[in-house]
This record gives C-alpha cells, sequence and structure tokens, in this order.
C-alpha cells in the first residue's frame, strides 16, 4: 500500500485544488499538509470529508493506493475462474502449487488452495476435494455476520459443492447479511452473479421449487437496459426454467437466440460455457 497521504496530494493536485480549498471543519490545512507529507495520520473520519470535497469514493481511493490492483484475494480469485472457463488445468495446477508453497499460514491460504482444487476437480473429474475441505468452506461462511465482496466471491465460486438445501440456507443468509451494502454497485453484481449461479444450477439439478425463488430475487433486482450481459444471462436462464416447466421447444429457440448473441459479439468463452450448460439441462430433463 502507498503512502496515503501522497495519493491525497496527487489528487488534489491534479484537479488542481490547494490545501485551503480542501480544508474544512472536521481537518485543518497543516493537518492536511503533514498526513500528505508522511508525518502523522488522519481519522477515517476526516479522511472521508476530504474525498467528499474531492468528489473521490473510498473504493477510488483505496484502489489509488493499492497501484491501480485490486485487493490480491480477488485477483487470485479472478485468476482461478478465468482459468477454470478456459479449462486450463495445467495453469490451476501451477497456481495450486505456488499456493501451497507459499510460507504464510492465513485463513484466506487455505480457502484459496480449497478453491483452486475444486476448480481442478471440476474439469479432471476426479475428487480432490475432501468432505473436511467442503466443510472449511461452509463453516467460514456461516461464521462471518456481515458478508464482503471475499465472502460473495467465494460462495459464487464455489457453490457447485453445496447440496441444495444449503445453498437456499446460504443464499438466504447472503441476502440477509449483505443487505447493509445492497446500493453500492460492486455488490450489487456480485449479489447477481451469485443468484445466477444460484438459479442456474437449481435449473440444472431440477429444483424448481428453488429456482423459482432465486427467479424470484433476480426479478427484483431489475436490470435497466444498460446492464445487458445480465438481461442476457437471465433470460438464458429463464428459458431452460421453463423449457423445465412446460417442455416446449420454443424455449430451446430462445436459448439458442441467446447462445447467438455471444456469439456475434465473439465472445467465445462465454458461448462455451452457456453452450456447456444448455447440454446439461437438455440431458438432465
Amino acid at each position: 500500500m502507498k503512502n496515503l497521504g501522497q495519493i491525497l496530494k496527487k489528487i488534489r493536485e491534479a484537479k488542481g485544488l490547494s490545501l485551503y480549498n480542501i480544508a474544512n471543519d472536521e481537518i485543518s490545512t497543516s493537518q492536511l499538509s503533514r498526513f500528505e507529507n508522511g508525518y502523522t495520520d488522519i481519522t477515517l473520519s476526516k479522511l472521508l470529508s476530504v474525498l467528499k470535497t474531492l468528489d473521490v469514493s473510498l473504493e477510488e481511493f483505496m484502489y489509488l493506493g493499492r497501484g491501480f490492483h485490486k485487493m490480491s484475494n480477488f485477483e487470485v480469485i479472478d485468476k482461478i475462474n478465468n482459468y477454470f472457463y478456459k479449462n486450463n488445468s495445467p495453469a490451476l495446477r501451477r497456481l495450486l502449487i505456488n499456493c501451497i508453497e507459499k510460507e504464510e499460514e492465513k485463513l484466506s491460504k487455505k480457502l484459496t488452495i480449497i478453491l483452486i482444487k475444486l476448480k481442478l476437480q471440476e474439469i479432471e473429474k476426479d475428487n480432490i476435494v475432501t468432505s473436511e475441505e467442503i466443510d472449511f468452506i461452509s463453516d467460514y461462511l456461516f461464521s462471518i455476520d456481515i458478508w464482503g465482496e471475499y465472502e460473495l466471491e467465494l460462495f459464487s465460486s464455489t457453490m457447485e459443492i453445496f447440496c441444495q438445501s444449503s445453498i437456499m440456507i446460504l443464499t438466504k443468509e447472503m441476502v440477509r447479511r449483505t443487505d447493509f451494502y445492497k446500493h453500492l454497485p460492486t455488490h450489487r453484481r456480485l449479489i447477481t452473479s451469485m443468484l445466477f449461479n444460484a438459479f442456474s444450477l437449481s435449473v440444472e439439478r431440477n429444483n424448481i421449487v428453488d429456482a423459482s425463488y432465486y427467479r424470484e430475487q433476480l426479478v427484483q433486482l431489475f436490470f435497466d437496459e444498460t446492464e445487458l450481459y445480465e438481461r442476457l444471462v437471465f433470460h438464458l436462464i429463464d428459458s431452460c426454467y421453463n423449457f423445465k416447466m412446460t417442455n416446449e421447444l420454443s424455449n430451446i429457440l430462445e436459448m439458442r437466440k441467446c447462445i447467438g448473441f455471444l456469439k456475434t459479439l465473439e465472445s467465445m468463452s462465454l458461448v462455451d460455457r452457456w453452450e456447456k450448460y444448455i447440454e446439461r439441462v437438455l440431458n438432465s430433463n
């Protein structure tokens, strides 16, 4: 993490503002100067008041402080999912070895190792994840009172290991424990992704009752016209859901239309992912 005072100074100067311009009742120009030059720290409330004056969110500020990088845990999860969607098991194995060889003994290290093993297991169809490891992730998620972005990402990425009843319990807990953040764009995206996973998995497993619940939760999110991918994925899974409900072939046509749209956009990894999903749904009917 870079010196936060230096980051604040760069933002202030980039906006053409003086210390006097951003000082307020909570923090003086002299306090700001000492903070910018690394002599002292300031409280979070004072920092937030300055960022408000600068029209910079705390998330943007911390992103700059990390040198334009996500938090390391999120970078690893992104990498795992990217390798998984491309069926790149050699890359996942290298990542697993690197993670195991790290000397640190953090909780996040153990969770990451289990996540990598889960993705390898799904690609190679070889049982390498123990029941104890599955219980470890489940116990961890239930132990957190307020789920943040990491917990949302973790659950969304490991959902397939849980039985339907556990997914329902955890999803309801997720909705309750993330209620504080429901208006934040990042959390909305993560919650949407999680509900998509739960909806699609329930349809694939022929659990229509649970699928109906997840469908209703997604409908309540109300995707606007700018959320094209979300609308497309919802329509695709919903067509699979309706096919399970009615067995009408017109729903298969709707699924293919969604795939065609992804092909038009040359999103071939997504095409491969959703074509395989549709095949599993049709075979499980």
